[in-house]
């Protein structure tokens, strides 16, 4: 597969930073050790080529949409979501290093004490990986890793514990819910957003317009990404828009990306796949302190 700066996809993106195998910069990651990413005809799509701890065997392919900044050609990112459940990806692409969230739920046998008396053995966690990427340059063919699940990296650490693979899902998310504010007073996207937890579930609400937008309160599906530190993802479809919030939090900074599509009317009928990335910080809501 060449570099070519001149290949596009059907929605007339440039891919040739994308296009390629990645590889994990920490031999010990989370979830995804190597991936690639190739044209099908027209359609973009990423092959998991290994994986970690008890995901080893998995090899997964999957439509991804490539995405840009708003009047760019360069795709600098893309992503897949599958509603309602399923693997999520997010990733976007900078000075040849890729960052890739993953969102993902995972199935954990119940420990003996909760067992009993429950009628139930197994229980769902949804986690969340970032992980970051490089592209590996072509190799001839008796280098290249057999797609087993184990990459040269970390099959010497094939009997240890790897990183994540003993995450536990914080069912809480105490530090979630509340009004996040974007750290970019000037920013023309999502100016603030809160987060509550109702009776039947979790909720996202934007304030000020997103890409011209104004977004209705939407479901939220909060996800672990350690002891520490979580994120959530978001999906609404409108009549000729759909937006996918993806996010984490990092330090006390919440790291938002929103995917938009949007369905154009004309002749040609292209979908337009864009994306924005912007810093939130966490404060508590107008009059709090006063109640």
């Amino acid at each position: 597969m060449e570099h070519s700066e001149s290949v596009q996809c059907q929605s007339r993106l440039k891919l040739g930073n994308l296009l390629g195998t990645w590889v994990n910069v920490n031999a010990r990651g989370d979830f995804i050790t190597r991936f690639t990413l190739n044209l099908d005809g027209e359609v973009l799509k990423l092959t998991i080529l290994s994986t970690s701890g008890e995901y080893e065997q998995t090899q997964l392919l999957l439509d991804v949409h490539p995405v840009a900044n708003p009047g760019s050609e360069l795709a600098t990112g893309f992503y897949h979501y599958q509603q309602p459940s399923g693997l999520t990806v997010a990733a976007n692409e900078k000075n040849g290093v890729l960052v890739l969230q993953s969102y993902r739920e995972m199935d954990n046998p119940l420990n003996p004490y909760q067992q009993k008396g429950t009628g139930h053995s197994r229980q769902t966690e949804k986690l969340l990986s970032r992980e970051f990427y490089y592209r590996q340059t072509s190799l001839p063919a008796d280098e290249q890793v057999s797609l087993t699940g184990f990459s040269p990296a970390n099959e010497d650490n094939a009997g240890e514990s790897t990183t994540g693979a003993n995450i536990q899902a914080q069912e809480d998310f105490q530090a979630l819910p509340g009004c996040w504010h974007n750290t970019h007073r000037h920013s023309s996207w999502m100016q603030a957003f809160s987060i509550e937890k109702t009776s039947s579930g979790w909720v996202l609400e934007v304030f000020g317009d997103c890409n011209g937008v104004t977004w209705p309160r939407m479901s939220l599906t909060p996800y672990s990404f350690d002891q520490q530190e979580m994120g959530f993802i978001a999906y609404c479809e409108l009549d000729s828009i759909s937006g996918l919030f993806c996010a984490y939090s990092n330090k006390g900074l919440m790291v938002v990306t929103v995917f938009f599509a949007v369905n154009n009317t004309g002749p040609e009928q292209l979908t337009d796949k864009t994306f924005c990335r912007e810093f939130y910080v966490h404060q508590a809501r107008p009059g709090a302190a006063d109640s």
